[in-house]
């Protein structure tokens, strides 16, 4: 069992862990364009409401 320790295995660890992130980073931000799609929303501007007051402050 010595080929457990070795620097082939220990690098597939390495690989499968970081296609693990990345497959959950795309599954977070399919997850996101799916929800966006559903409120119909397409960015944060569209529903960002400005008022006056927020672009000139009164002093």
């Amino acid at each position: 069992m010595s080929s457990i320790s070795g620097p082939l295995f220990i690098l597939a660890v390495f690989l499968i862990t970081i296609a693990l992130l990345v497959g959950a980073v795309l599954v977070a931000a399919a997850a996101q364009a799916l929800v966006n799609r559903v409120r119909g929303q397409h960015g944060p501007q569209q529903n960002a409401t400005t008022y006056p007051t927020m672009l000139y402050p009164r002093y």
